[in-house]
């Protein structure tokens, strides 16, 4: 995909935020955040092309230096004259005593060095001190004094009151009294901070001077209707004459993108390239296609199909449903729909590579819409599936184990700390992720932004990019064995199981069999294009033996009742010859002695020991036969 217009879509979706809101708070911390692992990686993998976009067109996005202060990259601006402002700060002396405010709200996060915050809240209920107020005027309006010197402030006026040392919540204006000088350090480890227009803070110098503090920060356009305001005390120091910002000059504007350069990819290189990459990890993660509600674009023209299909996501609890269509032999993927009819990765860029690498391809599925990526092939654009946190969730133990063993067989000692990190951050959403909803509810943007920070010094690593995923694929077993093993079955009721819907489901997605439940009794019917049947369910609970006679008795595929969680599931072909599914039913399969019969199941068995193995409809249909006494 494209790393710059993938960057540029996460200016704009902020954008849209930062507009629909009267406040510019934490939120779009989440965001931010994101926008830093995506500019880490583009510096890594794509170098010149991002330092193209920073420097794209100097009159629209000033380069700018206060000399000996701070040098600045503006990255983005809105349209008119409110929404997200992005740039990157460059101070090579992380130092500003005076007392001040801005004039708008704004994210930051540090990508390099560290400095100290100190907040000051001002009581004038208090009368303890003067205090003075000034603010500081363009240079052509400026008043020179009796000497002929430029004043930079000008007075506004003076009051009674006190200002003491406080701390702001991370998010909010919820304030508590300093107590022994607390420092609040500001570096990479801290991740986002919201700093509201109104506070008044300064900056402070901490830890090594021999690098630059660079800053990446967000900000309102919209500007407050006064100005940015000082104040002193008599006990402070005297403002002092700050050199006037310039437009940065092009060995300046070189020598400010080696260092933002180097403090987003931390000094790593990227030997990568598009053909060296091999991860097979999306492809052993993903939803494959087959396993993929989807319909054509013409089924959904006509009004009725469509309402057919709406109630069919609903009932399902889908988000999303894919548009596709085949020619030349593959199936391509159109769009996204939900079940309001809103379109989701309408573009080539929406989507991944199989071999896109894992922790981008984890990036990637947190920033987009609902959670989900396609997994598209670059060169032949055909669709392979959908990878969803709850597919990342799915394989969370083989994930954990792939990313810790390759970190100790690289002999990287830092990286074990961050993927230890990233595993747990993943490992919270559990509770709310969803099989076939592709997206998470009432998730803490801080819970994200917990995936988000390990993130992005793994992004940065090639051995991690070639992430390889073992292929002894083992489930956990949740509950007994069949209910492992077994699939959710999609539901129809009379708004959503006409003969066209049907047909489409069969045609496109290669569907036979839907459920309906009795409203009365609660029991199931099967419901095909051929008609309805009542269905003879085996329990969660049923053994190997019980699997066999079931399928002697001439129920294939098996359903499967689980009254726990009162819902029906499915085994078929994949599910039957899974490795669970081979492990419980080997006594079971012993009992077969037909040569014939032999030749068909060894077939099946090899099959299964595959992660994705693709089973025909006719070795669907020779399980009976294998089975029959």
């Amino acid at each position: 995909m494209d790393i710059i217009k993938r960057i540029e879509a996460e200016i704009e979706r902020l954008n849209h935020q930062i507009l629909k809101d009267e406040t510019f708070q934490g939120r779009e911390s989440v965001n931010l955040n994101g926008l830093v692992c995506l500019l880490r990686y583009a510096a890594w993998r794509n170098p010149n092309e991002l330092k193209n976009w920073f420097t794209r067109d100097k009159k629209k996005y000033k380069i700018t230096v206060n000399p000996g202060i701070v040098k600045r990259f503006s990255l983005s601006k809105p349209k008119g004259n409110d929404g997200a402002q992005l740039r990157i700060h460059i101070f090579d002396h992380a130092e500003e005593t005076a007392k001040h405010n801005h004039q708008r709200s704004f994210i930051t996060m540090c990508i390099q060095g560290s400095y100290e915050y100190r907040y000051y809240h001002v009581n004038y209920d208090n009368p303890k001190e003067m205090i003075k107020s000034y603010f500081r005027p363009l240079k052509q309006n400026r008043e020179i004094d009796e000497n002929g010197v430029s004043q930079p402030f000008k007075f506004i006026e003076e009051k009674m009151g006190e200002i003491t040392r406080v701390q702001y919540d991370r998010w909010d204006s919820d304030i508590r009294y300093v107590t022994n000088n607390d420092e609040q350090i500001f570096d990479q480890s801290y991740g986002p901070m919201f700093v509201d227009n109104n506070w008044f803070h300064t900056v402070h110098s901490n830890g090594s001077v021999e690098e630059p503090v660079i800053t990446v920060l967000i900000r309102r356009q919209k500007e407050k209707d006064e100005d940015t305001l000082f104040i002193r005390t008599d006990k402070d120091t005297k403002f002092e004459n700050e050199p006037d910002t310039e437009d940065a000059d092009e060995e300046q504007i070189e020598t400010m993108w080696k260092q933002v350069s180097n403090a987003l990819t931390k000094g790593s290189t990227s030997p990568l390239t598009d053909e060296y990459l091999s991860s097979n990890a999306i492809t052993e993660f993903m939803n494959p296609v087959s396993k993929i509600i989807r319909v054509s674009q013409p089924f959904i023209e006509n009004k009725d199909n469509f309402q057919q299909l709406q109630h069919f996501l609903r009932l399902n609890d889908f988000s999303i449903c894919p548009i596709t269509k085949r020619e030349n032999g593959l199936e391509t993927l159109v769009k996204c729909i939900d079940e309001e009819g809103n379109e989701f990765f309408t573009e080539k860029t929406d989507s991944l590579d199989p071999k896109t690498p894992i922790m981008f391809g984890i990036l990637y599925t947190v920033l987009s819409p609902k959670f989900v990526v396609p997994i598209v092939d670059e060169k032949t654009n055909e669709f392979f599936g959908l990878l969803s946190l709850f597919d990342i969730l799915s394989n969370l133990k083989r994930f954990a184990t792939s990313i810790i063993t390759a970190s100790l067989d690289i002999n990287t000692a830092d990286l074990i700390s961050p993927c230890a990190n990233l595993i747990q951050a993943v490992n919270k959403l559990h509770d709310f992720a969803k099989e076939n909803r592709y997206e998470l509810k009432k998730v803490n943007p801080e819970a994200i932004n917990d995936i988000l920070m390990p993130l992005g010094d793994l992004l940065l690593n090639s051995e991690l990019s070639n992430l390889m995923i073992t292929d002894n694929y083992l489930p956990d077993e949740e509950g007994t064995w069949v209910e492992t093993i077994s699939k959710y079955v999609f539901n129809v009721d009379e708004n959503c199981k006409s003969p066209n819907l049907l047909k489409e489901l069969k045609k496109m997605s290669d569907f036979d069999n839907f459920a309906q439940r009795n409203t009365v009794d609660g029991s199931y019917d099967l419901v095909s294009i051929d008609g309805e049947d009542p269905l003879d369910a085996i329990t969660e609970h049923a053994d190997g033996s019980e699997v066999l006679r079931k399928i002697r008795d001439g129920n294939w595929p098996l359903f499967v009742n689980i009254q726990s969680k009162n819902q029906l599931n499915l085994i078929s072909t994949e599910e039957l010859f899974s490795h669970l599914g081979t492990k419980m039913m080997a006594t079971n399969y012993e009992e077969i002695v037909n040569p014939d019969k032999n030749v068909l199941l060894n077939k099946l068995l090899l099959k299964g020991t595959k992660r994705h193995p693709l089973f025909t409809s006719e070795d669907f249909d020779s399980v009976p036969e294998i089975f029959r006494t």
